[in-house]
């Protein structure tokens, strides 16, 4: 079986998978994200013979309601249902987080699924339930938490430089 590789690509190339695996059931629009072609926007891939089975991004956004520029979400961290539980969801946050941390972003956020919280708690990541702009009914939580010099290390810096 050929070897999964990682590549830093286009938006696009990911966009296809966030809505198999995250928003099947909406229109394929919403898997299109605000910030997906701003040019400090990473976008890693994790494919086999060109297919995406897995992907993340990270992107400046700051939590909403608020207006610090180096805060940076975790969007469409996704992955083929065949390798679930294989360690490549956590490689794939951690080159999020490690991406962010070097363009000097001070806390990482996200909204988790439900299914997904266990692997962010084990990575660090905190639940926040105070936010006024939170649904108190949706099953998906806020989650973050701050970066610190040593999440530069995560990740694969060579993934930083965008392709050629």
């Amino acid at each position: 079986m050929p070897s999964l590789t990682l590549h830093r690509v286009p938006a696009s190339t990911v966009q296809p998978l966030r809505f198999a695996i995250l928003r099947p059931d909406r229109p394929y629009a919403e898997s299109i994200y605000p910030h997906d072609d701003d040019p400090e926007t990473l976008h890693v891939a994790l494919m086999r013979d060109g297919v995406v089975l897995g992907s993340v991004t990270a992107m400046r956004q700051p939590i909403p309601e608020q207006s610090d520029p180096t805060q940076w979400r975790l969007r469409g961290v996704t992955l083929s249902p065949e390798l679930r539980g294989s360690g490549y969801g956590k490689m794939l946050i951690n080159i999020g987080i490690g991406y962010a941390a070097r363009q000097g972003a001070s806390l990482l956020w996200f909204i988790s699924s439900e299914y997904a919280v266990p692997i962010y708690l084990h990575l660090g990541f905190m639940i926040r339930t105070d936010l006024s702009f939170l649904d108190p009914n949706s099953p998906n939580p806020f989650m973050w938490r701050p970066l610190t010099p040593e999440d530069r290390d995560l990740g694969d810096p060579s993934l930083d430089r965008a392709a050629p």
